[in-house]
């Protein structure tokens, strides 16, 4: 019986690592077009720009800086779009950085390391390191459940668990992402020039392919 136990923890834990290495749904950033990494990273950029715009008294922001980033970013070499792949870490930055080319700096403070913010407000700059010991020790507890991405439970003789076949399976979020972005090509100049001067709202007109 204790045999059996173990197989199926064994199983179990096998089923769960599986789940962490398993391919996604999203191909590999240099893998893509030219055109479709321009499309996903002028869609982040947009959103970037209507929250960097929401707070400045800059007329007629959202143009002037969509106009600028889509110029910087249709001169960029193929090289220098690979670098920018946005789901690497501190990709907000640096798809902002390399479109604004360090003209303009963003407001966004959510990339601001979390370790640094702690050694901030620490008098004997000590604080960051006993925190994030805290934090391992907290994470390190032992856990009697098996947890994961997502777990199938089966029984000691392989068979499923009666009823697990009709819970819904995780969705993937990054994939949705990925091809929402990748449904809306980049516009043309001309379309950005006409677009609503004090408008935070994303373009709606998109050519067929990046028109630059």
């Amino acid at each position: 019986k204790q045999r059996s136990v173990n197989m199926m923890w064994a199983l179990a834990i096998l089923l769960v690592c599986s789940s962490y290495v398993s391919g996604s749904a999203i191909p590999m950033w240099e893998y893509l077009s030219r055109g479709e990494k321009m499309s996903h990273l002028f869609n982040m950029f947009v959103k970037q720009v209507s929250d960097h715009c929401d707070s400045s008294t800059m007329p007629d922001c959202n143009k002037v800086l969509l106009v600028y980033g889509l110029t910087n970013l249709a001169k960029m070499e193929d090289d220098s779009l690979d670098k920018m792949d946005p789901y690497q870490r501190g990709a907000t930055d640096i798809i902002w950085d390399s479109m604004m080319k360090g003209t303009y700096k963003s407001t966004d403070k959510g990339s601001e390391d979390a370790y640094d913010k702690v050694g901030a407000q620490s008098d004997n700059h000590l604080g960051s390191q006993e925190e994030a010991s805290s934090n391992i020790e907290e994470y390190a507890e032992h856990n009697k459940y098996v947890v994961g991405p997502m777990v199938i439970r089966v029984l000691p003789d392989g068979r499923p668990v009666p009823g697990d076949e009709e819970k819904p399976l995780p969705k993937d979020e990054d994939a949705e992402e990925f091809l929402a972005m990748r449904s809306k090509p980049v516009p043309s100049m001309e379309q950005l020039t006409r677009s609503s001067v004090h408008s935070h709202t994303p373009l709606r007109i998109y050519s067929s392919k990046p028109n630059i």
